[in-house]
């Protein structure tokens, strides 16, 4: 019996075919041997990333966490979370004085302790899965970029935080929920295999008025909004609402049908953003032109028109 595996995260076809085979029977005999090549299908290990919730109330500061459930090492990743509400909700960092000029903060140096911890707090934090990577980050109008990259320390595989994005709650911000929509995410794995299938799932940040119950605004119906702007370059947004748990996938198709974007994750009741760049499933640029954008879940269907013009 000929057995093969899969040990990366991708997917594909292997062919396997064999040279110069000998065999033997019980009596050591050799006897006849012929192996027709085959064609495998490698099915892919799909990875699992998880957007935590928080609450604070305005002017307060609460870390929200990034799970990752991975079934093989991860080397190198990169995630965008956005915000429904920028303006109520952003990532941040305490302010330092930067004593040498070099733009990081490093040990000593006078900072503001705004969340009152004894220690300085940047953007984005590691956590002990994650304890000798490296983070970057790029913040947007609608949200952060963060990678993350070690080329000796892979992620094990397991299930728990890999990395923290500390926001801020704007002060004037009123009662209500800031979806936290996990958008695009590249995992490469041990193997320097990247674009790993994965399932994602979003968060809600939950910000709440002194002296007051959680005011939790729940959409009764699921709806989508034209897109803003249109036409657009490079960014347009659309909000949509979920009603209650579901799984709800975005695709984007040019007018001749070809797919160009495929992106799906499982949402808790409440108001969300979705975002698009005006590139592919693999990060390349789009042409000109209109594009048919379809928001799809159980029991909701919804198209609208996109005009990326450059």
């Amino acid at each position: 019996m000929l057995t093969v595996f899969a040990n990366t995260g991708s997917d594909g076809t292997v062919n396997v075919n064999a040279e110069d085979v000998t065999a033997n029977d019980a009596n050591g005999n050799m006897v006849c041997f012929t192996f027709d090549e085959s064609t495998y299908l490698v099915n892919p290990i799909v990875q699992g990333m998880l957007v935590d919730s928080a609450t604070a109330f305005p002017g307060e500061t609460a870390p929200v966490y990034i799970d990752l459930h991975n079934s093989i090492p991860i080397r190198m990743i990169i995630a965008t979370i956005n915000t429904s509400h920028p303006n109520r909700l952003y990532p941040f960092a305490e302010t330092f004085m930067d004593a040498n000029n070099n733009g990081t903060y490093d040990q000593g140096e006078n900072f503001f302790d705004t969340n009152n911890d004894g220690f300085w707090t940047p953007a984005v934090q590691p956590t002990d899965r994650t304890a000798n990577w490296y983070f970057s980050y790029q913040i947007n109008d609608t949200g952060i970029i963060v990678a993350g990259l070690n080329s000796i320390d892979t992620i094990a595989i397991g299930t728990g935080p890999i990395f923290q994005i500390n926001y801020m709650v704007d002060s004037n911000a009123p009662a209500g929920n800031v979806s936290l929509t996990l958008a695009n995410v590249n995992l490469t794995d041990m193997f320097g295999n990247y674009n790993l299938q994965y399932i994602g799932s979003n968060g809600v940040f939950v910000i709440t008025s002194l002296g007051t119950e959680d005011e939790t605004i729940i959409p009764e119906k699921f709806s989508m909004s034209t897109n803003y702007p249109n036409p657009f370059n490079p960014l347009t947004h659309v909000d949509f609402d979920v009603p209650e748990q579901s799984n709800v996938s975005f695709s984007i198709y040019s007018l001749l049908g070809q797919q160009v974007l495929s992106i799906s994750s499982a949402y808790q009741p409440g108001s969300y953003k979705f975002t698009w760049n005006g590139r592919d499933q693999m990060g390349n640029a789009l042409p000109s032109g209109v594009y048919i954008l379809k928001m799809e879940s159980e029991s909701f269907l919804k198209t609208r028109k996109l005009v990326l013009m450059k």
